[in-house]
């Protein structure tokens, strides 16, 4: 019995370090959900056009190749780099409408 709870216990640890921050947006003067959307995709477009400027490595390394495993790094920083320069434009964007976030924690 006490085996089950510690191991009960330390699996809900474990789980709850995998939720992750949902956003929440409010607007005082905006509460319908069509303004939120009309706000929203004026803002992903913008974001998306903004990140695809990233530069990549176009190579195909051969196997046990080191230049091949730089080249793979380099384009995985990439493009973790441009998915939080596009996020960063979409929360500025939304600030920017007047929109305010505020983070809570949902499970994935």
């Amino acid at each position: 019995m006490q085996k089950t709870t510690m191991l009960l216990i330390g699996v809900a640890i474990v789980l709850s370090g995998c939720a992750k921050p949902i956003t929440r947006w409010g607007h005082p003067a905006k509460n319908r959900a069509e303004d939120y959307y009309a706000d929203s995709s004026k803002c992903r477009a913008m974001a998306g056009s903004a990140g695809s400027q990233q530069a990549q490595i176009g190579y195909t390394p051969a196997s046990g190749d080191v230049f091949g495993s730089f080249a793979r790094g380099w384009n995985m920083g990439s493009a973790m780099g441009a998915a939080t320069d596009r996020q960063l434009i979409f929360d500025e964007c939304m600030m920017g409408q007047g929109w305010e976030k505020a983070a809570s924690r949902q499970p994935e």
